[in-house]
């Protein structure tokens, strides 16, 4: 008898205990955490849905069973009062500090020193995981702090805070432009993680768990063709499974249904954001399709160049190195079944001989 339990989450941050992959961020938070080097700078960037905030819950997670790490999460969506909030969840980690005298400071900086003499009594260190750094200084304004400062000046302010005090960093974003004007305060100083499709290993293993957890078993080519077919986004995968779970069955005509209830979404999500393209620039489109292959910066004309940095700004290409790739290959497959005429109900290749020949595309 099967489980009721649908494992795969699509409404909100996969918690930390169904997090996968993302190996390479994790890894290095654990090293800085075991060598004590607290006072780090992480910044963690992509577009929407590449689970951006599934990340700080796992690393939140992680630093809370180091005891001189105090890790507290700041999701912008939610926290209207940055600074309240910091001094209010400190206040249950520590005795002795006192959260009405705290924020009686008119002074900012007279908080954050307060706040550091109690950590370093304590012999602990602060550790803010901020989802949206980009958004800190409306909400610090919206606050009642730095009211006529540019947000320049209030993310200098945080430079200096964590460079003076016991803080380490850890930051998201999804606005990548805004994301990248902040970082700049820091001068190259952040070490960014840009994140991507998953390795192929780590989505089969992911979808595997993740139906075993649902009392369903996949067979390995089923897992295949939704990794295959979903271009390993962490997201996508995850709506898959979810569609599929929820009809307690794995054959031919349930996933048929699964696939087109993701087409549906998707090529309604991405015709959006094609229509965004096709705003900025008539050749982005183009520009965009090639990039399924990085690009050398080199065979770049002046033009191009100016349109790419605009796409960068906006999250959907990045460098890596002396090349530029697209952010979201699933959004690149998209563009280019749109300029080859391709029938929209083809965007997502059906379990069946199509699905074959893509698989066959995806391993070359």
């Amino acid at each position: 008898m099967y489980c009721l339990r649908n494992a795969f989450v699509i409404e909100g941050p996969v918690p930390p205990e169904l997090f996968f992959d993302r190996g390479e961020v994790v890894t290095f938070f654990r090293n800085l955490l075991e060598l004590e080097k607290y006072k780090m700078l992480i910044a963690i960037l992509g577009p929407f849905k590449f689970g951006k905030t599934s990340i700080l819950l796992k690393l939140r997670s992680i630093a809370s069973s180091y005891n001189k790490v105090i890790p507290l999460l700041l999701r912008l969506n939610i926290v209207s009062k940055p600074f309240t909030f910091i001094v209010k969840k400190l206040a249950e980690k520590i005795e002795g500090i006192d959260v009405e005298e705290v924020l009686r400071c008119e002074e900012p900086y007279y908080m954050f020193e307060k706040i550091n003499i109690m950590l370093e009594k304590e012999d602990k260190w602060l550790l803010l995981l901020i989802d949206e750094f980009q958004d800190l200084p409306e909400a610090i304004k919206s606050e009642g702090f730095f009211i006529n400062r540019q947000d320049k000046f209030i993310f200098e302010f945080v430079r200096g805070i964590v460079e003076e005090f016991r803080i380490g960093l850890v930051v998201s974003g999804s606005v990548i432009g805004p994301l990248m004007d902040a970082l700049d305060v820091w001068h190259g100083r952040f070490i960014q993680f840009k994140l991507r499709e998953f390795p192929r290993e780590d989505s089969i293993s992911m979808l595997r768990k993740l139906f075993d957890l649902s009392g369903m078993h996949a067979d390995d080519s089923v897992l295949k063709y939704i990794a295959v077919s979903m271009n390993d986004h962490p997201f996508h995968m995850q709506l898959f499974g979810y569609y599929l779970v929820d009809q307690r069955n794995i054959n031919e005509d349930t996933l048929e249904i699964a696939r087109r209830k993701v087409q549906k979404i998707l090529i309604d999500y991405y015709g959006r954001k094609l229509l965004e393209v096709n705003s900025i620039d008539p050749n982005a489109t183009q520009i965009l399709a090639r990039m399924l292959q990085p690009i050398s910066i080199a065979k770049l004309s002046d033009d191009e160049i100016d349109l790419v940095l605009k796409l960068e700004r906006l999250g959907y290409v990045f460098r890596d190195n002396n090349e530029y790739r697209i952010y979201d290959k699933m959004f690149g497959r998209y563009i280019t079944n749109v300029l080859s005429n391709r029938p929209k109900e083809k965007y997502i290749p059906e379990y069946t001989s199509e699905y074959i020949v893509a698989k066959k595309l995806a391993y070359e």
